[in-house]
């Protein structure tokens, strides 16, 4: 069993690069693609490293999450995805590879952040993909610190917000 763990990092201020250092030493894998985001977005980032992932299991990570109790491979579940507590679905997840061939990464749409990772969990629910939480694994989430200092913050997420409804017809709850 081969885990690989994707992170996108934007390295905007002087706190991201210890974020990251304390994701990273507490994420042992196989393989750890880390994707510089500069500003492409979350859903770009993230699909670079997944299509450069060799792993059986995918393990999806922001870089401002640390892995405190538990392991990677209690992460993995050959039947659907699994997330932590102390994490939101999408911010630290793993997936068996059949679940990423079956419904692919993020809709590329939604530019720099937010609604990307609810479209890809909606998705999901459409497929049946079983989600999992894993009680024994445990995270820390410094969760917002990429987008909450940005000064057009609130432009990302409306915008997103109004892609999301065109395609789906509903807001999810935030």
């Amino acid at each position: 069993m081969k885990i690989s763990v994707v992170i996108p990092h934007w390295d905007w201020n002087d706190k991201m690069g210890d974020y990251l250092d304390r994701c990273t030493r507490s994420l042992v894998a196989d393989e750890v693609i880390i994707v510089v985001n500069d500003g492409i977005g979350m859903g770009k980032a993230i699909n670079i490293g997944l299509r450069a992932s060799h792993g059986d299991y995918i393990v999806v990570s922001n870089n401002d999450l640390e892995l405190v109790q538990g392991s990677l491979e209690d992460m993995c579940n050959p039947d659907g995805v699994t997330w932590a507590n102390g994490a939101y679905k999408g911010s630290f997840y793993c997936m068996p590879r059949w679940v990423y061939e079956k419904c692919g990464g993020y809709d590329e749409q939604f530019e720099i952040g937010y609604f990307e990772d609810d479209d890809l969990i909606h998705r999901w629910e459409l497929a049946d993909i079983p989600m999992i939480k894993v009680e024994r694994v445990v995270t820390k989430h410094e969760a917002g610190t990429t987008l909450d200092k940005q000064p057009n913050r609130n432009d990302f997420f409306e915008a997103n917000r109004r892609r999301y409804m065109a395609k789906w017809g509903y807001s999810p709850q935030h």
